[in-house]
């Protein structure tokens, strides 16, 4: 195997990369822009995947930038700094489009693509800390001046703490402070409400977006005639609004500390009218009164709403479905399973939580 070859990036796929092909077999490539000829390095090479990544660009494209960052092509966290943000935003909503089979225009909401993350896992080894090569376990220091998606207190964070032999060291930028949230519980105000993260927990980390995906989502329909169930419910971050609107909303959530947080800040918001339930919705179904409800609202992780799901919207087939997600091809796949369910698609939202990287929230309305 040679370690080195030029190739053609040919279009943009999934996952930030590009793909080329040489005598008929497909490569994915880190780092190349359609249309540009360059020298790439093996990163993966099995029967599932060949994947290589750029060294040096022979004819680099007219959309090519440089990048701001120094590591960008040896850290695996970004895909995108050597394009515009605008042209990543448009390369979002055409893979978004043609993953949803859809042709009609959406809103892609953005804000700063700069130190927006509220949030960052580091890796450890030794006296080493920083994040993993791409498609490696290799530790890439962080430049000196620090991640450009983390903000200041973040990166000080990190060039100060010493590694204490874990290896990933969690960090959050709460209301508090700084913590290290794999042992802390997190605390915020969002829009006026208290909550109450548990150690390890979830929480959004785009701190620039999360009031206006709150509010798109909210408004999706009028909750106001609805007994809604929530799926994928977290720490009850959409509950504490959803609640608000409805005659009552049931929360469904697969960890039990998350369930325990759910409890504690429906009752420090004086959320009256919700309760909530700690069940593996991917393998166990929620409550039959509960899936009866005609107002569904699903925040699943990666893995998409799970078999169990799909075949209760099959069954129970409520009137609305509003879907977020934070990935667009399981999204797609779930979505075909609703559509021949008897639904459609009413409105699509979608929010660039993760600037500079191949993923993005997307909400979906589906209706009957």
């Amino acid at each position: 195997m040679k370690n080195e070859i030029e190739i053609k990036a040919e279009k943009w796929v999934n996952g930030g990369l590009t793909i080329g092909h040489i005598n008929n077999e497909t490569y994915f490539i880190f780092g190349a822009i359609p249309g540009e000829t360059v020298l790439a390095k093996y990163i993966k090479d099995n029967k599932k995947a060949k994947i290589v990544g750029t060294t040096s660009v022979i004819n680099p494209s007219d959309s090519r930038i440089n990048s701001d960052c120094e590591i960008f092509l040896s850290c695996g966290g970004c895909t995108y700094r050597h394009i515009s943000y605008e042209e990543e935003i448009k390369l979002k909503s055409n893979l978004l489009k043609s993953e949803l089979n859809v042709s009609a225009d959406f809103i892609f909401h953005i804000a700063s693509p700069l130190a927006y993350r509220n949030n960052a896992q580091i890796k450890t080894s030794g006296i080493q800390k920083g994040f993993y090569k791409f498609n490696s376990n290799e530790i890439i220091p962080l430049p000196a001046n620090g991640c450009k998606n983390l903000p200041d207190q973040l990166n000080k964070y990190i060039k100060s703490f010493k590694a204490d032999g874990k290896r990933e060291i969690k960090i959050r930028l709460t209301d508090a402070g700084i913590i290290r949230y794999e042992s802390n519980r997190s605390s915020f105000r969002i829009k006026g409400k208290l909550l109450t993260i548990p150690p390890n927990g979830f929480f959004q980390i785009n701190r620039f977006l999360i009031d206006n995906w709150i509010s798109e989502i909210s408004s999706m329909i009028d909750f106001s005639n609805f007994d809604v169930l929530e799926l994928f419910c977290g720490s009850g971050l959409l509950s504490l609004f959803i609640a608000e609107m409805c005659r009552s909303l049931t929360g469904y959530e697969m960890d039990r500390r998350a369930i325990e947080s759910c409890i504690e800040n429906a009752n420090k918001n004086e959320i009256k009218n919700a309760k909530f339930l700690q069940r593996d919705i991917y393998m166990k179904s929620p409550d039959k009164a509960d899936l009866e409800s005609d107002a569904w609202v699903a925040n699943p992780p990666r893995n998409g709403l799970g078999k169990v799901v799909l075949d209760n919207i099959s069954k129970f087939l409520p009137k609305f479905i509003v879907y977020s997600s934070c990935n667009y091809i399981t999204l797609a796949w779930d979505s075909k399973k609703i559509l021949e369910s008897g639904y459609e698609i009413k409105k699509i939202s979608a929010f660039d939580f993760f600037p500079r990287t191949p993923y993005f929230e997307t909400i979906v309305l589906f209706a009957r």
